[in-house]
Parts: C-alpha cells; sequence; structure tokens
C-alpha cells in the first residue's frame, strides 16, 4: 500500500512512496525515494540515541530515552547505564548543568558501549567533585 502526498491546498504533490526505509538507508541518511517510519527513525545519525535527566540525588527522572538508570557513585559522579549499548565508545554527549553548581562534566575517560560516567567538578574551584543535576543526550551509532 502506498501513500499519496497533497499540500494544504489538496493538491497532489507526489504520486507515491511505497518504501519504508531500510535501518541501512536511515544509517545512510542519503535516500530521498523512501520514507521513515516510527520504528527506524532511531536509525538515524542525527537523532539521539538516548537522553534523560538526573538530579543531584543520582536517581534517573521518568521521561528518560534508551536508559535503564543513573547511579551516583559517590560525590559528584554519576554512572549512566544505557538499556540498547553504543557499537563503539565513539558516541557524543550533549548536556547542560541543571543546578549551577557543576563546571566540567566529564573528561572522556568515561565512556564505553553501555554506560557513560559523568564527573561534576565544582564550578567554584574545579578541582573537587559537587553533586549536581543534569540534563544528556547521546549520539552515535548503535
Amino acid at each position: 500500500m502506498g501513500w499519496t502526498f497533497y499540500n494544504s491546498s489538496g493538491q497532489q504533490l507526489r504520486a507515491t512512496a511505497d518504501k519504508a526505509a531500510t535501518q541501512a538507508e536511515m544509517e545512510a541518511a542519503s535516500s530521498n525515494t523512501v520514507f521513515a517510519t516510527p520504528g527506524r527513525t532511531h536509525n538515524h545519525p542525527g537523532v539521539a540515541k538516548a537522553h534523560g535527566h538526573h538530579a543531584g540525588s543520582g536517581s534517573l527522572a521518568s521521561n528518560s530515552y534508551n536508559l535503564d538508570s543513573t547511579a551516583k557513585d559517590s560525590t559528584g559522579v554519576y554512572t549512566w547505564t544505557f538499556t540498547t549499548d553504543f557499537s563503539a565508545a565513539t558516541y557524543a554527549v550533549a548536556g547542560t548543568d541543571t543546578s549551577t553548581v557543576c563546571a566540567v562534566h566529564s573528561d572522556g575517560s568515561g565512556k564505553a558501549t553501555g554506560e557513560w560516567v559523568e564527573r561534576c567538578y565544582d564550578s567554584n574551584t574545579n578541582e573537587t567533585f559537587a553533586d549536581g543535576g543534569y540534563d544528556a543526550a547521546f549520539y552515535g551509532d548503535q
């Protein structure tokens, strides 16, 4: 079954799109002849593969995606555990401090395919750890 596309005036824009994108086509992000389905969108390189928020206590907010948990390991050190592992530890992390106490959140040594270790340094000293909330999004291949 195909789809027919129309503009807001009811004019047909494109005859049909009969083919859903495969995982490989989504990962390549180069085809304009197939359509993306909700079940394949997460395979596109420009889509976050996981995102979430934790408070200073380390508890994961309920509106997270593809995260099993966050855990407070010690003061200012948190481990984020992914539901689906990344294929390599070369994924990107984009985030922001939500508590204004942290200056730097990771030095890169805490990246693994199944988890990311966040290190929150006190914004006054940049040397000692401090507890703080954090929002993060993770991009890469899974």
